[in-house]
């Protein structure tokens, strides 16, 4: 027969593993050995695009990049020398067309797209996204599709605008003075917006 104060001993035993068990925090469940801390991946919520309510195929543009734009956009636009770029390391190897905006070559326009990104927008959302933010990052719509200006430097010499076009495709339009000694005044990133805008223009058309 246990005696009684065997039995409180017990007891309080007992009663003290159960708050220790309350106090602690629960311990996660074990998904691998690596220790290594686990990147942003496009299931963050700050990471994911909008998503894209009407979309649009782009494959006839992603094939012959350089149909992006008409002869008549073209001329509004002052872009000249259209040549088509394949297979960059850049952006994950896109495809596009380049474009002068003055003999001189100083002055480039580019319209890519990533037939090897399958997560539309939100890679750029994850790759490029600042950590902070900042008034060269900004979410925006073209013509009802989820958009992002962004611009790597504060002088702003190149600017991006990306457009996606469904929830696993998008365009880029760069817009990039290589000497500043050529600026005529306007905003890189308004002109990226316009050529966008018109890209955006053509792709629907072809829908």
């Amino acid at each position: 027969m246990t005696s009684p104060k065997i039995r409180l001993a017990v007891m309080a035993a007992v009663s003290a593993l159960a708050l220790t068990a309350c106090d602690s925090e629960p311990t996660p469940p074990v998904t691998g050995t690596s220790t290594t801390p686990i990147p942003s991946t496009p299931t963050d919520p700050e990471n994911q695009a909008p998503k894209v309510r009407n979309p649009l195929d782009i494959k006839k543009f992603v094939d012959d990049p350089c149909s992006s734009l008409t002869a008549t956009q073209l001329a509004d636009l002052k872009l000249i020398d259209p040549e088509v770029n394949r297979g960059d390391d850049a952006y994950e190897a896109e495809v596009g067309c380049n474009y002068n905006l003055n003999p001189k070559n100083t002055l480039t326009a580019y319209v890519n797209y990533f037939p090897r990104i399958k997560n539309g927008l939100t890679y750029i959302y994850t790759d490029r996204r600042p950590a902070t933010p900042s008034p060269h990052w900004t979410p925006t719509e073209i013509d009802g599709f989820p958009a992002v200006v962004h611009a790597p430097s504060k002088d702003r010499t190149r600017c991006h605008v990306d457009v996606g076009t469904s929830d696993t495709t998008f365009f880029d339009v760069t817009y990039y003075y290589y000497d500043w000694n050529d600026w005529d005044g306007r905003d890189t990133c308004a002109a990226a917006k316009s050529i966008a805008t018109a890209v955006l223009t053509t792709i629907k058309a072809a829908n």
